[in-house]
C-alpha cells in the first residue's frame, strides 16, 4: 500500500516538474505553416514579383484570362494574342507562393 502511493507521488511530482521546465512546443499548426513557407518560392523570383506586380513577365500585360483549377492552383493565360504566356500560379492561405509557366 505504502508504496503504491509512493509510486503515484512520484508519477505526480514527475508529470508536474516535466510539464514546467520543459521546452514549449510550437502548436502543430505553426509546424505546418513552416513546412508551407519552406516550399514557397523566394519572393525574389522574377515570376513571382512580375505576378505579385500584376504584370506579365514576358511582354509587361495587366491583363490575363482564367484557366482550369485544382486544388490551390490556377492557371492563367496572358491576354496579349502577340505574348499568350501561360502560368500555373498557387496562393496558399491568402499568400502568392508558387507561379510557374505551363
Amino acid at each position: 500500500m505504502i508504496l503504491c502511493g509512493a509510486m503515484a507521488t512520484f508519477a505526480v511530482v514527475w508529470v508536474i516538474v516535466f510539464y514546467l521546465f520543459a521546452p514549449p512546443k510550437p502548436h502543430w499548426f505553426e509546424n505546418l505553416l513552416a513546412k508551407r513557407r519552406k516550399r514557397c518560392k523566394p519572393p525574389e523570383d522574377p515570376l513571382v514579383v512580375a505576378w505579385r506586380k500584376g504584370q506579365c513577365p514576358d511582354c509587361g500585360g495587366t491583363e490575363f484570362y482564367p484557366g482550369p483549377e485544382g486544388g490551390i492552383s490556377k492557371n492563367w493565360k496572358c491576354a496579349n494574342s502577340e505574348c499568350n504566356s501561360r502560368f500555373n500560379v498557387t496562393v496558399a492561405m491568402g499568400n502568392l507562393c508558387w507561379v510557374e509557366r505551363i
